[in-house]
């Protein structure tokens, strides 16, 4: 137990940031790729799908198929089955930063709790070094956690739920069309 305190002792902030900082990195490439995908969906460079049952007449089949080879020939559009594969890894992706950002917090209560061990041992001056820790880890937790989720709600979550709106829209459209 003494090596893990040592350990948040000389190293807690900077695992803070180090951390922060890669989340945060994450978030923008993650933001970065879904603006690409709502793009093409709001220019509309995506191919519908089509849905041929056994009741669907012979003319109206062909005439469906027809329409989706002239679609797909058509040079710089992707299916909707490929934006939605790109844009679920994507949310994966997205989760885990989001997730990864209730961590901080918790990180800086480990600093403080670490720094308050290492208080109740110390001496003198070590007593405010060791206080020192406990509050600059609880300061970075907190900080890094309120300016990533404020950077998260602004950028990929509402990117997700206007792809997530348009990719309905796309697949509800193409229900009865041709």
């Amino acid at each position: 137990m003494n090596g893990l305190v040592s350990f948040i002792d000389k190293y807690g902030v900077s695992v803070i940031l180090v951390f922060g900082v890669a989340v945060l990195f994450g978030l923008i490439f993650i933001g970065v790729r879904l603006k690409k995908v709502y793009d093409k969906l709001k220019d509309g460079r995506i191919t519908g799908e089509i849905r041929i049952s056994a009741n669907t007449p012979p003319e109206k089949a062909k005439e469906m198929l027809e329409k989706l080879q002239k679609e797909s020939n058509t040079n710089g559009r992707e299916s909707i089955k490929e934006v939605k594969s790109i844009f679920n890894s994507l949310c994966v992706w997205h989760t885990i930063c989001a997730v990864s950002i209730s961590i901080f917090p918790l990180l800086g209560v480990l600093g403080t709790v670490a720094g308050l061990i290492l208080s109740v041992n110390a001496e003198g001056s070590d007593v405010l070094n060791s206080l020192d820790v406990a509050l600059e880890t609880t300061f970075y937790g907190l900080l890094f956690a309120i300016i990533l989720k404020f950077i998260d709600t602004l950028c990929p979550s509402m990117l997700i739920d206007r792809i997530d709106v348009a990719i309905d829209k796309i697949e509800s459209d193409n229900e009865g069309s041709v």
